[in-house]
């Protein structure tokens, strides 16, 4: 039996330029997301995270920004309250909203999976630590 050729696909984030929920819309000096686009397309890599919901682009919008430049949606990061129950339900509609913009990006032959970090994780729910 021959052995299994097995290809390994890297992807970049806005967060490497600077652009993450912190900074898009609020500091002048983050690139704009068509230049952080052309930049990861032009360094090689075979896809990008999506960064804050409608930087790159949403609805009608993502796909074509990411399908000219040949690149593929590799992931996503949503928080969810979980130390706050009674913000469950909205954080469970933004969420959904989130999934919805998975959908309308190319699909990467798998892969579109939110990322929830673990209690006490940079990123993660700063009122619950770990045990």
């Amino acid at each position: 039996m021959a052995p299994e050729s097995h290809d390994i696909l890297i992807a970049n984030a806005p967060v490497s330029y600077g652009a993450f929920e912190l900074t898009v819309g609020i500091d002048p000096n983050v690139p704009d997301a068509a230049l952080v686009l052309d930049e990861v397309a032009g360094a090689g890599y075979a896809g990008i995270d999506l960064g804050p919901v409608g930087y790159l682009g949403d609805g009608a919008g993502l796909a074509p920004a990411l399908e000219t430049r040949g690149l593929m949606l590799s992931g996503g990061f949503f928080e969810l309250p979980f130390s706050d129950p009674a913000a469950m339900p909205a954080a469970l509609h933004g969420l959904s909203d989130l999934l919805d913009v998975f959908d309308s990006a190319p699909p990467p032959g798998g892969g579109k999976t939110p990322v929830i970090p673990p209690p006490g994780s940079p990123g993660g729910d700063p009122n619950v630590q770990p045990k």
